[in-house]
């Protein structure tokens, strides 16, 4: 008589336990697998830090919150057609900036802007002079670009 032949799920097991040195490889490994899950139940997960992003910050406690960019000032009030065409004014010195008693000219588009702060600089043949009323969040429409801006009495002479 042929001897049998032991197909399925019981043919891997019984091959699985006559490979050397398996053992009880598998109850080892189940073993292992319920303490590391106990442990993980029994240790609280820590605590999450304070979100950090910009739009879960407290913006009134935030003093750069108040601020912008000169180039990005320049082109949100519609004084330039691009943010590039606005840095490379102030780069070249064009743009000057009066806050208190202190007049510089600005050397890099990347100095901040402050609400009060006031600002010259050639627009076609005249030099205009304007105060920052508000920093603004996004280039918007003409008429909400005059919002961020008031145009200084006298600056609108030919230069």
């Amino acid at each position: 008589m042929a001897p049998q032949t032991v197909r399925g799920a019981a043919a891997r097991r019984r091959t699985h336990a006559s490979r050397p040195g398996s053992g009880d490889a598998g109850a080892r490994y189940s073993a292992r697998r319920a303490v590391l899950s106990r442990a993980r139940r029994q240790k609280p997960a820590p605590p999450r830090p304070p979100s950090i992003h910009p739009r879960n910050r407290d913006h009134r406690l935030n003093e750069a919150f108040d601020t912008c960019r000169a180039d990005v000032w320049l082109w949100r009030a519609r004084f330039f057609k691009t943010r590039t065409l606005a840095a490379r004014t102030i780069a070249e010195g064009g743009v000057r900036l009066a806050r208190g008693a202190a007049r510089t000219p600005l050397d890099k588009p990347s100095r901040s802007l402050r609400p009060g702060d006031v600002l010259s600089f050639a627009q076609g043949p005249r030099w205009l002079a304007v105060k920052v009323e508000a920093v603004g969040e996004r280039r918007g429409p003409a008429p909400e670009a005059r919002t961020l801006y008031s145009v200084m009495e006298g600056s609108r002479g030919a230069g």
